[in-house]
């Protein structure tokens, strides 16, 4: 007899009680667990280590079989989700909401190639843009911390490259390599802190018409995505992100 497949097992599920506490399923544990692995191009025995577990332990889980809570509670850890996303009990949420969340499409979505910030050319480039986005991963105050000291020193050197725009009577700043230096020695040391920061330039289109280019930085660490350093784009809707964090880069 053939075994149903872990999709067929998930359609099967029961309609949860309505007010009735309780934890996700096994099968539902398993696609989330795979889709948060595969979204962070781990292998299996990678995410086992990661969490401290053995890869038959993992193999378990993304079977949709039952492990112990602990085992459970570690890989979720490993995969940047709170330990106890998937033992505490919760209250389901609501069948239709739950519907009209998986159907909704981002309004705009974009594509944006992006790569560790290393080097003086990238900052040229991303320093040339006309707004900035700046995108922390998760809410730890860290992270946020971390993003806000970035955009200042992004601020910085616009000011430093532009300021003779800005100025017409003052010359080019001959403290451009200093500058640079500068924020290149502030990247390196959040990166020793397990903060990994990823750059890129994007376009999005004006509302009267037209485009304006986009200078975008992710922040996350290590631990919330161990491969994010070997990551080389990553798809976001400017629409929802402008409303919270798209502004000049600089009035020129």
């Amino acid at each position: 007899m053939t075994r149903p497949s872990l999709y067929d097992r998930i359609a099967a599920l029961p309609r949860p009680e309505p007010g009735k506490l309780m934890t996700p399923p096994a099968p539902l544990i398993a696609f989330f667990v795979i889709m948060g692995r595969k979204a962070r191009a781990l292998k299996q025995s990678a995410l086992a280590d990661l969490a401290r577990v053995s890869l038959s332990t993992l193999e378990r889980i993304e079977r949709g079989e039952t492990v112990s809570a602990e085992a459970l509670e570690r890989v979720t850890a490993a995969l940047g989700m709170p330990a106890d996303y998937f033992t505490a009990p919760r209250l389901p949420r609501p069948h239709g909401e739950m519907v009209e969340d998986f159907s909704r499409e981002p309004s705009n979505p974009v594509l944006i190639k992006v790569a560790p910030l290393r080097n003086q050319a990238q900052l040229r480039a991303l320093t040339a843009c006309e707004t900035l986005l700046m995108v922390p991963s998760g809410d730890e105050d860290s992270t946020v911390e971390a993003m806000r000291s970035l955009a200042e020193w992004i601020d910085f050197l616009a000011f430093v490259l532009n300021e003779h725009k800005i100025f017409k009577d003052r010359k080019p700043s001959r403290d451009r390599r200093a500058a640079y230096r500068s924020v290149l020695d502030h990247v390196a040391a959040l990166q020793a802190r397990g903060f990994v920061v990823l750059a890129g330039v994007t376009t999005r289109s004006r509302a009267g018409g037209g485009g304006e280019s986009v200078a975008f930085f992710s922040i996350t660490t290590k631990a919330v995505d161990p491969s994010g350093l070997a990551r080389r784009s990553i798809i976001i809707d400017l629409d929802q992100l402008a409303r919270n964090g798209v502004r000049p880069l600089l009035d020129r």
